[in-house]
């Protein structure tokens, strides 16, 4: 199986650009070329960055945050208190087009992301401690990895 590796590759598999440090691409026995990755946790990683991407959303990164939440056109309407049309029209708007959301709009469009990553790191949490409880009495003879450092301020 041959395996190439691309720095700064451009994915644009979400309908925007997205700039991976390195992609590994393979072959499969027929010679078809794909992108060896974990789309879930890149769709994590996309999702999480859009919380704190500083430029206006475009049409594809409002379709992608509702289908990465699973809302419906009606649902995404709902929070952002426009027209389920209005939704369908700002998701085919070319690449390049900014949404004119409001200030409103793109809070709430924000804090149901960040619900999201709460809800999920609880239940990360709450697995965690239900699995501890098996291996409450022993000592690990292997010291603690910190997989993610989260800074403040």
């Amino acid at each position: 199986m041959k395996k190439e590796i691309i720095e700064n590759y451009v994915f644009k598999g979400f309908g925007f650009p997205v700039v991976l440090p390195f992609a590994v691409f393979k072959e499969n026995s027929r010679g078809t070329r794909y992108l060896d990755m974990d789309m879930n946790e890149l769709k994590d990683k996309v999702a999480y960055r859009i919380i704190t991407y500083p430029y206006a959303y475009t049409g594809a990164i409002l379709k992608f945050t509702r289908s990465y939440l699973d809302l419906s056109t009606i649902q995404m309407a709902e929070i952002l208190e426009v027209a389920q049309q209005t939704i369908s029209n700002w998701e085919k708007k070319k690449v390049d087009e900014p949404l004119n959301l409001s200030e409103k709009q793109r809070s709430k469009l924000l804090l149901k992301l960040q619900q999201h990553f709460f809800n999920k790191k609880e239940e990360e949490i709450n697995d965690a401690i239900l699995s501890s409880r098996e291996s409450v009495n022993e000592v690990h003879s292997e010291p603690m990895v910190i997989d993610e450092l989260y800074h403040v301020g």
